[in-house]
């Protein structure tokens, strides 16, 4: 697996700073409302089991520790994606919904302990061998079965493309420029 460049990091405790500032209620509501997330769940994978041993981390910090106000916002915003997955979980993805909640939690605790000083080994969430053979099923489900047909893919790729189009008025004649991103060439 390709280990996370200093700016992958970066921008994710970014994304956990403005995740942490959009949080109207308390601190004690959201704990309370981890706590209620992590009884309902029903796990069916081992990486759904790290992600509840890994809020009642992020919970306990952050009734513990919230002094420390830099962990704190990233326990803070790792629960609040956490519990944001509630609506990921209903879509396509079917039971892999929460994958990408157990890598936020699970490196929100080791950078948390990190800082802490506390020895720490980053283990992102795996899949076992089982559940990679329903991941690959799932994904060769996607290829048969498309988001779009063709001409729905096609409209919303000129929609795209148009959205990025800038206006020129030149005197007597108005044109379209497409502004091409050459990250995309």
């Amino acid at each position: 697996m390709k280990q996370l460049s200093y700016s992958d990091r970066a921008n994710l405790i970014e994304s956990l700073d403005s995740l942490s500032k959009e949080w109207p209620g308390t601190e004690e509501q959201l704990i309370s409302d981890s706590g209620n997330w992590t009884r309902n769940l029903i796990p069916k994978f081992g990486f759904e089991q790290g992600l509840v041993r890994d809020i009642a981390v992020l919970s306990r910090f952050l009734q513990e520790k919230r002094e420390i106000s830099d962990l704190a916002i990233i326990a803070r915003g790792a629960l609040i994606h956490i519990l944001g997955s509630e609506r990921r979980k209903k879509s396509r993805l079917k039971d892999f919904g929460l994958l990408d909640a157990a890598f936020i939690g699970s490196y929100a605790v080791h950078e948390i302990n990190t800082r802490l000083g506390l020895k720490s080994i980053y283990n992102p969430p795996k899949l076992t061998s089982s559940e990679q053979r329903l991941s690959e099923n799932l994904f060769l489900d996607f290829i048969n079965t498309p988001f779009l047909n063709g001409v729905c893919l096609v409209t919303e790729q000129n929609r795209a493309v148009l959205s990025k189009a800038i206006k020129v008025e030149f005197p007597n004649r108005v044109m379209d420029v497409i502004v091409c991103d050459p990250v995309l060439l």
